[in-house]
């Protein structure tokens, strides 16, 4: 960030200005979201960035009067709402005069977002817990994304283990069966990749943000991820909670086993890491580490390829064997001395 004079004096506004965001703007994450009229001072500025040249801390009646759904997306994504960046040509001075928030206007299923959406989905009292994946919840879900999600659509996928890299063509959402579900994935969809049609989970699917399905499958993954807690969670992922990863858990494998000591040493390491770091990779990224580890684990247990060896020039070892004649105990001594072998070197050979 640039700071000083220089920096103030080449901006259009200076720290502590109290600002207004211009008619028309949208919001940089939510497309779908205006937030022209929304007021605020300014607290930093960067010159340098990649054209959010201005942090604006939102007043307290710009606080009171945003959309319920922006405050719900911001608790889903781990955004902060009190602030935001914005570039120079998307702001003006506030003059003073009452202005009015731009509202957006949101189909009847996208009014609510992250927990609310989902408590909406599932019928859900304010003191009923989200329900984990199984096969009922899974079909509740299938249903609502079925008379919502538009179909077909182009997409992408970050998880490297899926057969598909690359854009791809989604035609099918599968409902989810015993046979079918895994439901640590969750809901199949089949995708169109490459002349072949392959099967890969609904939560590893990434589109732009302006996507018409991009907050539908935004929802999705909330849910299918575990959702989002500030403390606990590693960023971007599912929910990380000490008390379900537990040193205890290595009794699975055996806590003198060699998947054992595996276990509780990548444990330790990840806590490590989060400790010092304050995050975690995400679920994406820690499955790539996870198959890197893998690959790079499984060719050290691979045994060295045999040498090649020309067979017909190969000379078997032979046995050692004494040079020269031999000499008897009882003749003379090839030392020179005119003593028998066995009262002379002999002994000493001995």
């Amino acid at each position: 960030m640039s700071s000083g004079d220089n920096t103030t004096a080449q901006s259009r506004f200076q720290s502590g200005d109290i600002v207004r965001v211009k008619s028309g703007v949208r919001h940089y994450d939510y497309p779908d979201l205006p937030i022209g009229g929304w007021t605020g001072v300014i607290v930093e500025i960067d010159l340098d960035g990649d054209g959010h040249d201005f942090r604006v801390d939102w007043s307290t009646a710009t606080l009171e009067s945003m959309h319920r759904v922006y405050v719900e997306r911001c608790e889903r994504d781990n955004l902060d709402e009190t602030t935001m960046w914005l570039a120079n040509d998307e702001l003006e001075a506030d003059d003073g005069t009452p202005a009015t928030l731009e509202q957006p206007a949101f189909p009847e299923w996208a009014r609510h977002a992250g927990d609310e959406q989902l408590a909406a989905i599932f019928g859900l009292g304010d003191d009923d817990p989200i329900p984990d994946t199984d096969i009922e919840s899974l079909a509740k879900y299938h249903r609502f994304l079925s008379e919502h999600l538009t179909l077909p659509f182009e997409a992408t996928s970050e998880i490297e283990v899926n057969p598909a890299e690359g854009t791809f063509k989604v035609f099918e959402l599968r409902p989810p069966t015993e046979v079918t579900v895994d439901e640590g994935d969750g809901l199949m969809c089949r995708i169109d990749f490459d002349d072949s049609v392959e099967t890969i989970p609904l939560v590893d699917l990434r589109v732009s943000s302006d996507h018409p399905n991009a907050e539908l499958l935004a929802d999705y993954r909330h849910w299918i991820e575990g959702g989002i807690d500030d403390e606990d969670e590693w960023d971007g992922g599912g929910e990380w909670d000490d008390e379900d990863f537990n040193d205890d858990e290595e009794g699975e494998f055996g806590s003198n086993s060699v998947a054992g000591r595996i276990f509780k040493a990548t444990l330790e390491g990840l806590r490590a890491g989060r400790d010092v770091l304050g995050e975690l990779p995400n679920r994406d990224e820690l499955q790539r580490v996870q198959a890197l580890a893998e690959e790079l684990i499984l060719s050290d247990l691979e045994p060295d390829p045999e040498p090649d060896v020309d067979t017909d020039a190969y000379e078997s070892p032979q046995p050692l064997r004494k040079s020269g004649p031999a000499v008897g105990r009882n003749d003379p001594c090839p030392c020179g001395s005119g003593k028998k072998y066995k009262k002379c070197c002999m002994k000493q050979r001995d």
